[in-house]
């Protein structure tokens, strides 16, 4: 008997879940237990076990009771389907997989990987985990308590969907994500971070508890609280990256946000709304918050150049190099600098206020922007009355 499961579309990408084969034609050793000898490629169920280790080996365990299933080398593969779970799949072809997937019953999953072409996958639900250790591995979970790990070279981990996630990739060429909502969070340690398909990866993303954090290289887009599968409820964002190229970075849509940087290629943001704050260290800088609430930005060192640009609290902060701060649009604004090649910027509207202390120097307030303002709003001088009469000349000296 055999038992095929390939395939299963996530968030617009599709991801192979493997193709898995219970009983069928294998050997080079195999085994089972509470369905006996099964086949040469194991199978078992009822008490369940399976092992495999050579050549074609697989293994399965199926749908019940404590589960296992363990396969080891060449084409190995594990799988089971329901209750206790677990499968374990240590190298060459290796895959792993655990709880039911179909009808999303699951029920204690973990699958573990470990080498060269890895992949683990837990499924569709229940208390899952799936770790994948090295080489092109992969490690997606995707339902209930999730968890999922990856350690390195080709990297990749996902979650998907819903339920308290988790992440955490990390070496070699990363990509990461979350998708939709839940507890959230995502780590990635380091290497070249982001890439290969949907929206170019470490997301995050839906809503719920949000947070992304990047360590080292060359980063990427990076997001948190992004709404990109339909969902816009962005929840508690937080997003920390610490360094090389950045780049976009974000926080996104709404909601508690954060976002920091510390060094090298810089961008930040936050972006539309709520408790915001940006912050970068140093390099080449750029920060933007976004359109309302709470907001701040802040820099300390390099080329600079802040901007908050919509309305509530306001406050830009920078310390050094070659500055430009501003504000603008409303409420109760403020921008400060400390040195260098400065301009700084506060409103139009609302208090306003402006620090600048050392260097080159420019500033605003409302300044020449509200001198516009007061022009275009400037009662026009009245005109003489047509019907008044017209003074006498005086007369010929």
């Amino acid at each position: 008997m055999s038992r095929v499961l390939v395939g299963a579309l996530v968030s617009g990408g599709a991801f192979a879940l493997a193709a898995l084969v219970s009983g069928g034609t294998a050997n080079a050793s195999c085994m089972s237990f509470s369905g006996i000898g099964n086949g040469g490629g194991c199978t078992s169920t009822a008490g369940t076990f399976a092992i495999g280790i050579g050549e074609g080996a697989t293994a399965s365990a199926i749908n019940g009771s404590t589960s296992h299933a363990f396969a080891m080398g060449t084409n190995a593969s594990a799988s089971t389907d329901g209750t206790r779970d677990t499968a374990i799949a240590i190298g060459d072809g290796a895959v792993a997989m655990a709880g039911a997937a179909g009808d999303r019953t699951g029920d204690n999953d973990t699958a573990v990987a470990i080498g060269p072409a890895a992949q683990a996958i837990a499924v569709f639900g229940s208390d899952s985990k799936a770790t994948a250790v090295g080489e092109n591995v992969s490690a997606i979970a995707s339902g209930n308590q999730d968890n999922a790990t990856v350690v390195g070279k080709n990297s990749r981990v996902r979650l998907v969907v819903g339920d308290n996630n988790s992440g955490t990739v990390i070496g070699d060429n990363n990509y990461a994500q979350s998708v939709d909502g839940d507890g959230n969070k995502v780590t990635v340690i380091g290497k070249n971070n982001g890439r290969a398909g949907l929206l170019s990866q470490i997301t995050v993303s839906g809503g719920d508890n949000n947070a992304v954090t990047v360590i080292g290289e060359d980063n990427q887009i990076i997001a948190a609280g992004a709404g990109i599968s339909g969902k816009t409820e962005n929840d508690n964002n937080r997003v920390t990256v610490i360094g090389k190229g950045n780049e976009n970075t974000w926080a996104v849509g709404g909601d508690n946000n954060t976002t920091t940087v510390v060094g090298d290629y810089n961008q930040v943001a936050t972006q539309n709304g709520n408790n915001n704050t940006a912050t970068a260290v140093g390099r080449v800088n750029i920060a933007i918050v976004g359109q309302g609430d709470d907001n701040t930005a802040t820099i300390n060192g390099d080329l600079n150049l802040v901007t908050v640009g919509g309305g509530k609290h306001n406050t830009v902060n920078v310390r050094g190099d070659s500055n430009t701060a501003r504000t603008l649009f409303g409420e109760n604004n403020s921008a400060r600098v400390v040195g260098n090649r400065n301009v700084a910027i506060a409103g139009p509207g609302d208090n306003n206020h402006v620090t600048i202390k050392g260097d080159d120097q420019t500033s605003q307030q409302p300044g020449p922007e509200s001198a516009r303002v007061a022009k275009a709003t400037a009662k026009p001088a009245a005109k003489p009355d047509k019907g008044a009469a017209k003074p006498k000349p005086s007369p010929k000296g």
